[in-house]
């Protein structure tokens, strides 16, 4: 194998990613300078929160792009591709070029000590800047990471801050309160800048707060777009591709008008409706944002993969996502024409427990991959839970769970997917999430084993 390589790049990505995170600026500041500041030549929009941000970076990257404007997107966790998280106009960074960035980044590395070394997300946050400078791009939609006041993707000086949504996450990280965490994720807020916010309550008062103290205009998405249909619980919808119908109020002109999208999920709406707002204030003409949110695609969001049987993969990794997302479980599995199978994995510092609670009795079939993650809650454990959980009506591996039995697979994570197939069989269902990084493992054909 070539050193300098894609894949020798992709190794040695994957050997730092090991090592974990260290929330702060020092480092990628010092990285940053040694590269002649590319964060500075690119204007940057910067997308955080809880739940919601990657879908509403896709979104607003895929508005500018289609208003001509050449469109930097950065997006993490990855999962089909590394290559995914640093993309121009919709595209995914060459492998060549890959290579290449990482090595003239990664050669910077010798200015640091070994033990304050620049981290995996740091690294490949570099890249992207880098990158989308050489590029010349106009724009970059940057996904925060983790929080935002030390986030990697903070070291830029964004025109623009969203701030999607915010419950408990990353709590040893980011505080154990709804205050702190918000207090975290809002520093991306920067003087002059306006933040739009599609929090709620006590989070949006504190965001609202920040805002007004650093003289940042605050933006409250809820005042601008409301959802004006509701479907049914109970059946799936006709046609799968047929997303959520809302209103919406440009607030620049202040004219309104009425969306349909073609990405599937209620939830969406408020994601769509901020990168809305977000173009209006960039000044992309509304007849440009219509066209291009009504038919932008958000990969791993609620997406169907094959059929027969219907292969659906979300990448809800926590709790508030998993409210979410089951509305959209109760119109897709509560009415079953065949065998209905989830492939579950999670995060031991999820709430996984939680998660699986809401989710479980809408399935027949419970695949549990061994997933090669140190962070990764023990399959067997799972299992486990799901069995005590249960009204104790057991019989081998199989348990009742509300009105149905469930049996329940535990299985090589190279064979979750087969193993779900064969439990659905042709005219049944499956749904794949709890992790992003469960999605990366069972999906990407690049198996590097990366948490980050």
């Amino acid at each position: 194998m070539n050193s300098n390589s894609y894949s020798g790049a992709c190794e040695k990505l994957s050997q730092i990613s090991m090592f974990g995170s260290k929330p702060g600026l020092q480092r990628i500041s010092k990285l940053l300078s040694l590269l002649g500041s590319p964060q500075e030549k690119t204007k940057c929009v910067l997308v955080g929160g809880t739940n919601g941000k990657g879908s509403t970076a896709i979104f607003l990257s895929s508005i500018i792009s289609a208003s001509g404007k050449k469109c930097a997107l950065f997006l993490s966790p990855h999962i089909f591709s590394i290559r995914e998280r640093i993309q121009v106009n919709g595209q995914n960074i060459s492998e060549e070029k890959f290579a290449k960035l990482f090595f003239e980044v990664y050669s910077k590395c010798a200015e640091f000590e070994k033990e304050d070394a620049p981290t995996f997300f740091e690294l490949i946050t570099a890249m992207a800047f880098l990158h989308f400078a050489k590029e010349g791009c106009d724009f970059a939609v940057m996904e925060v990471g983790m929080g935002g006041r030390l986030d990697a993707t903070n070291a830029c000086e964004p025109i623009l801050s969203i701030i999607t949504s915010i419950s408990l996450e990353h709590t040893a990280h980011l505080g154990n309160s709804i205050k702190k965490i918000a207090f975290e994720k809002a520093g991306a807020i920067r003087p002059g800048a306006p933040v739009i916010c599609g929090a709620k309550g006590e989070a949006k008062e504190e965001i609202k707060k920040l805002a007004n103290a650093r003289g940042a205009k605050f933006i409250d998405a809820h005042d601008y777009f409301s959802p004006i249909q509701k479907n049914t619980e109970k059946g799936a919808r006709k046609n799968f591709g047929e997303g959520a119908k809302f209103s919406l109020t440009f607030p620049q002109a202040g004219s309104s008008c009425i969306l349909r999208l073609s990405t599937q999920g209620d939830f969406q709406v408020q994601n769509a409706a901020m990168a809305a707002i977000a173009a209006d204030i960039l000044q992309i003409p509304q007849a440009e944002i219509l066209n291009a949110i009504t038919s932008a695609k958000i990969p791993a969001r609620w997406q169907q993969l094959s059929n027969p049987p219907k292969t659906i993969i979300d990448c809800a990794h926590n709790l508030g996502a998993f409210g979410q997302i089951l509305p959209e479980i109760k119109k897709e599995f509560c009415a079953p024409q065949g065998a209905r199978a989830l492939i579950f994995g999670a995060m031991k510092d999820k709430e996984w427990k939680k998660e699986l609670e809401i989710i479980l009795p809408y399935f027949d079939f419970i695949i549990l991959p061994r997933l090669p993650f140190r962070r990764a809650a023990d399959a067997g454990e799972i299992k486990n839970f799901i069995i005590a959980k249960s009204n104790k009506k057991t019989r081998a591996q199989n348990i009742c769970w509300a009105d149905g039995k469930i049996k329940i697979i535990v299985c090589d994570a190279n064979e979750a997917l087969s193993s779900a197939k064969k439990s659905a069989g042709a005219k049944g269902k499956i749904l794949c999430i709890g992790s992003i990084y469960l999605l990366q493992h069972i999906l990407s054909e690049e198996k590097l084993g990366i948490i980050g």
